[in-house]
């Protein structure tokens, strides 16, 4: 099952990076392009939906301590990319990323230096972001096959 999602996703990411311009940042030039293409007016602040690649960087996790029977908040070390469905308005005559939401393949990092060291995994995650950069979501560990909800940083290209 673990591997099938994987090249779901694989392939997903593969397929929609053929798009003209994926990995090239929306600037004023690229904004212009798109809200002429969708046939949208600039003088009424244009808003619309894109798909854009997404970096995250996962700061921290909660779980859920079945022995316990606590939620836990940990630092969570976590890297990853994926694919983002952004939600794009005008501001000052340039686009700007005001939410959206991620699906993110994450890498469990091990931190260097500790004698406590977390299981280094994959974690599949689907995320909310706002303000571009604020990153919060729900998320699968397979290392240790456990459901958390995360807080991080994103950014989308």
């Amino acid at each position: 099952m673990k591997k099938l999602i994987i090249i779901l996703l694989l392939v997903a990411f593969g397929s929609a990076t053929f798009a003209q311009g994926f990995f090239t940042p929306i600037g004023t030039q690229k904004w212009d392009r798109l809200v002429a293409q969708k046939g949208l007016v600039k003088a009424v602040n244009p808003e619309m939906w894109v798909l854009r690649p997404a970096v995250s960087i996962t700061a921290f996790k909660y779980t859920y301590n079945k022995d316990t029977k606590k939620a836990e908040v940990s630092n969570y070390l976590a890297s990853g990319l994926g694919i983002g469905f952004q939600h794009y308005i005008e501001s000052d005559e340039g686009p700007y990323n005001n939410y959206g939401a991620n699906l993110l393949l994450l890498f469990n990092t091990v931190p260097l230096g500790t004698v406590e060291t977390p299981n280094a995994g994959v974690s599949l995650a689907g995320t909310f972001s706002a303000l571009k950069l604020i990153d919060i979501g729900l998320g699968y560990d397979f290392s240790v096959k456990q459901v958390f909800v995360m807080g991080g940083i994103k950014y989308n290209f």
